[in-house]
């Protein structure tokens, strides 16, 4: 029976993880989270007092900051992440606990896959011409850490998405994935 070529294509990965990769979680590395927790503060403090007497100073100068007093939804992914380690995220660096870890996995995972699809379809909708391209993203090792890769795998799996292993070539500092459904406009 052949294909019926009205049938949306749907892009199957042909990889496989490379022999001897271990699958569970990643060794918890417990210097720099402190380090980075507790040296936030040497820019924090001072970066802090700038943005209030920014603030202040735009209270006398009538000069209006972009983003202060909006009115628009706060995103759900904190743009800042990379910036300012919460005490939350502090102390699941430092756990073991594997459902802490999933649950914040797949909050991340959720988020970026989101932005990809939606980044993908707006461009399809622009240019309608071009040929698609399967969305991909990046996901760096502190979002899956306490879960490992095989967690992340199959967490990716039940969304629609797969590792990319061939553009993954140093899982314990980030994973490549790509999406394996057909997105509908």
């Amino acid at each position: 029976m052949l294909p019926d070529p009205a049938a949306p294509t749907v892009f199957v990965p042909r990889w496989q993880p490379p022999a001897g990769l271990p699958m569970g979680p990643l060794p918890v590395r417990p210097l720099w989270p402190r380090v980075r927790f507790w040296g936030q503060w040497l820019y924090l403090v001072p970066g802090l007092l700038a943005v209030v007497a920014l603030v202040v100073l735009s209270f006398f100068a009538e000069v209006d900051i972009p983003g202060f007093g909006s009115s628009r939804p706060k995103p759900e992914s904190r743009r800042w992440d990379w910036f300012y380690l919460s005490l939350a995220g502090y102390r699941l660096a430092l756990s073991d606990d594997p459902e802490g870890w999933r649950k914040h996995t797949e909050r991340q995972l959720r988020i970026l896959t989101a932005r990809a699809e939606d980044a993908e379809l707006r461009r399809r909708r622009r240019k309608p011409a071009r040929p698609p391209v399967q969305p991909r993203v990046t996901l760096p090792v502190r979002h899956y850490r306490g879960l490992g890769v095989g967690g992340l795998a199959e967490l990716a799996n039940a969304r629609a998405w797969a590792v990319d292993w061939a553009a993954s070539p140093a899982p314990a500092s980030s994973l490549a994935l790509v999406c394996i459904r057909d997105l509908q406009c």
